[in-house]
């Protein structure tokens, strides 16, 4: 009613004495977002209201404090819906005394947002017929007491995120809450931010489903006490003990997860946990563990030879930056139904080897980034591997700076569409074997090699590339190239070969482009695409071109050329600085037309 009145107004004083809202019974928003000097509710008769909810929602009072509000004059019998009653105010306390909430079924982030109360009791409230209680006190973050000794939450569904952000409370006694209905309790304790022990042995969860994000951000916690926690229905754990700081040993034997679909980021970013129990753990029915054990800073050892693993699809990301990872046994893992594994290794850089032997990834469509960052990886094995689904392949090995040999003959990369960043920043590898890539279906190849200074030889002969349309940085830095095969090279159909030569190939290297159509490089104006710094920096003596080198799309003023001092045209024209940088000297070296490429 109230809401047109905005922030950037000044307060306003609200005086309804006379006004009769007896026969309403929707007063939904009636404050919302109204920024009050001073609140007269007159005879504030509400006997017909049945939604109350948002009613003070947002709202700004000038004096927050307990008598801003008087609930004494609310005849709330026959209220059922509160949710968000008082969400996101100002107010800095609240007596509830005289608020009649019997009738009440939904009070779900009645407080919530409330970040200036430090203090609140729940004994005047009556919840018998209560059945949503989610987000109750969602994000409290002054919150240091909280009572709720009398709360009546026999009938409640739905707990998610009911305590979810408290990060000042130091004590929450649980010990009185009924949980027998509970389906719900997602994010129920996330945020906990300074409470070191829960004891939940008591909890009822016979009935609840979902447990997702469930601690998740308790970052003080260092004991949980869930002996004789019932967890037989809970299907998503997802989550569940996610960035948690502080606890060090988790042991899941009490926990029947014979139903869970879902354990993705289950202990993702808990930093200080060094030992998991997953003794007796039920995985056969889990389907996705993406980031499962991602970002967990302190853990060395994951022996998961005890976890079925027939049903899960995705393992994208699973033990991605567990930079302090040296063993992981994978010796039973199924991985025969699994869709994605993109970055499931990226980041592990303490691993030095991986035995992978028996995946099974023959319905694998994503692996990139799937061993990127593995900074200290020596050896890898991928000669059983089947990726003639796989059509992202982008940074799959990228950064893998110690490998210095890797073998893909057995890859039959027929599915391929991305190899972007593929190969790049694998600074100490100096053999690769790619001699069965099928790269008909790829369209993105910028930078797959950018950054490989340790190669001397590269094959690509095999190539087609007839789709590619992005070519930009593929060999960037490659300064170790004396030999580069691109005799097969189909580039009619590439926009961008922005730095694709830049630094690349050693002293006086032949770089051989007579196979280049670039008729649609640059075609897209003010797209940035097209051939800037293409051989910045080049130390090749020879670039063989042919009159398909078409540069009618380039910029006048891009600079193709830069810093080459060994190259030199057919017709002896030789790199010089007072030389034009740019197209004009894209072309073939013949009297008359200086350039610095050459007719083959």
């Amino acid at each position: 009613m109230f809401k047109e009145v905005t922030e950037d107004r000044d307060p306003i004083d609200i005086d309804l004495t006379g006004i009769n809202l007896s026969k309403a019974k929707d007063l939904s928003d009636f404050f919302a977002r109204t920024k009050i000097n001073h609140l007269n509710l007159g005879d504030f008769n509400l006997e017909s209201a049945e939604n109350l909810s948002n009613m003070f929602y947002g709202t700004k009072f000038v004096n927050p404090d307990s008598t801003a509000v008087d609930l004494t004059k609310f005849n709330t019998s026959r209220v059922t819906n509160f949710s968000r009653m008082f969400a996101e105010s100002n107010l800095t306390a609240i007596n509830l005394t005289g608020l009649d909430t019997s009738a009440a079924t939904d009070i779900s982030g009645m407080f919530q947002g409330m970040t200036s109360i430090a203090s609140l009791d729940l004994t005047p409230l009556d919840t018998r017929n209560v059945t949503d209680m989610s987000n109750l006190f969602d994000r409290m973050t002054s919150l240091t007491n909280l009572n709720i000794s009398s709360l009546n939450t026999s009938k409640v569904t739905n707990m998610s995120s009911m305590f979810s952000g408290l990060s000042e409370l130091t004590d929450l006694d649980l010990f009185h809450l009924d949980t027998s209905k509970a389906t719900n309790m997602s994010s129920m304790l996330s945020g906990l931010g300074k409470i070191t022990s829960l004891d939940l042995s008591h909890f009822n969860t016979s009935n609840v489903e979902d447990m997702n994000s469930m601690f998740s951000g308790c970052s003080m916690l260092t004991n949980i006490n869930f002996s004789g926690l019932d967890t037989s229905k809970v299907t998503n754990m997802s989550s569940m003990f996610s960035s948690m700081d502080s606890i060090t040993d988790l042991d899941l034997t009490e926990l029947d997860t014979a139903n869970v679909e879902d354990m993705s980021s289950m202990f993702s970013g808990s930093n200080s946990l060094v030992h998991i129990n997953f003794s007796g753990l039920d995985t056969s029915k889990v389907t996705n563990m993406s980031s499962m054990f991602s970002n967990m800073a302190s853990i060395t050892d994951l022996d998961l030879s005890s976890l079925d693993t027939p049903s899960v699809t995705d393992m994208s990301y699973m033990f991605s930056y567990s930079t302090s990872l040296t063993n992981l046994n994978l010796v039973n893992f199924d991985t025969s139904s699994v869709e994605m594994m993109s970055g499931m290794f990226s980041g592990a850089s303490s691993i030095e080897t991986l035995d992978l032997s028996h995946f099974i990834t023959s319905n694998v469509t994503d692996m990139s980034s799937m061993f990127s960052g593995m900074s200290n990886l020596t050896n890898l094995d991928l000669s059983s591997f089947d990726v003639s689904q796989v059509s992202e392949m982008s940074s799959m090995f990228q950064d893998d700076e110690r490998l210095t040999t890797l073998n893909l003959s057995s890859f039959h990369t027929t599915s391929a569409t991305n190899m972007s960043t593929m190969f790049a920043g694998m600074r100490d590898l100096t053999t690769l074997d790619i001699s069965n890539f099928d790269t008909s279906q790829v369209t993105d190849m910028s930078a797959m090699f950018q950054d490989d200074g340790s190669l001397t030889s590269l094959n690509l002969s095999h190539f087609n590339t007839s789709s590619v349309e992005y070519m930009n940085d593929m060999f960037m830095n490659t300064s170790g190239l004396t030999s580069l095969d691109l005799s097969s090279f189909d580039t009619s159909n590439v926009k961008n070969m922005n730095s694709m030569f830049e630094g690349a190939l050693a002293d006086n290297a032949i770089l051989d482009l007579s196979s280049f159509n670039t008729s649609n490089v640059g075609i897209n104006p003010g797209s940035n695409e097209g051939m800037k710094n293409m051989f910045l920096n080049s130390k090749v003596k020879t670039i063989y071109a042919s009159s398909a080198f078409n540069t009618s799309h380039i910029d006048e003023h891009e600079e193709l050329f830069g810093g080459n001092d060994n190259l030199v045209g057919g017709n002896g024209t030789a790199y010089s600085d007072s030389n034009p940088t740019t197209k004009a000297y894209a072309v073939i070296d013949i009297a008359g037309t200086p350039g610095y490429f050459t007719q083959k």
